[in-house]
């Protein structure tokens, strides 16, 4: 796994990327904290490829969070107990992030806590929707709807203006015929008088 890491960043980066990973990693004892979540990860690194690797720490060195977007939705921040101080440090972060969050620490669990100490997990999480008001739920779930919609409209906007400037670039280099405008108006939707004139 060293060796396409080394072939991508270069020798001096990997360096310091390893190091990197040392002060927020090094003391493994916070990955697993019981024979359960071990062994998940023992098997979960067994099926990790050389090239998946190298795919996991480009996006990693990349990782830029300042245009990530924020919603201000109810949000829940899990961390075991025993995780390492960097990703409990990323904890406070998130919390000053989204405005709307509440933080939770999972007792007796590592990075893992959904498999170290599943019970106290479930529970916070059914604390977490519960403490949602029937009132928060459903505008919650209004507001999804609306953003899937509105995704939806955006890409069907993009379809649609990609397929007309197809139709109209093949139409102007006469690469449609004449014949195939009701093909055509399938495909971009309804033409005008103008369209069929152009």
């Amino acid at each position: 796994l060293v060796t396409p890491i080394i072939n991508v960043l270069g020798v001096p980066e990997f360096r310091r990327f390893t190091h990197f990973i040392d002060q927020c990693f090094g003391d493994t004892s916070w990955v697993a904290q019981t024979e359960r979540s071990m062994t998940f990860s023992k098997e979960a690194l067994d099926m990790v490829q050389a090239r998946e690797v190298v795919k996991i720490v480009t996006a990693v060195r990349k990782f830029n969070s300042t245009p990530l977007y924020r919603p201000n939705i109810p949000t829940l921040i899990v961390n075991g107990e025993q995780d390492s101080l960097f990703i409990l440090r990323q904890a406070t972060i998130l919390q000053a992030v989204y405005p709307n969050s509440c933080y939770r620490v999972v007792p007796r669990a590592g990075h893992l806590s959904n498999l170290d100490n599943p019970e106290v997990f479930n529970s916070l999480m059914e604390e977490f929707l519960e403490e949602l008001s029937g009132t928060e739920r459903k505008d919650l779930a209004v507001r999804n709807w609306l953003v899937s919609v509105v995704a939806q409209g955006r890409q069907m906007i993009r379809q649609w203006a990609s397929g007309r400037a197809t139709a109209d670039r093949q139409y102007s280099i006469g690469t449609l015929p004449k014949t195939r405008l009701e093909d055509a108006a399938a495909i971009v939707g309804p033409m005008t008088a103008e369209d069929a004139e152009r």
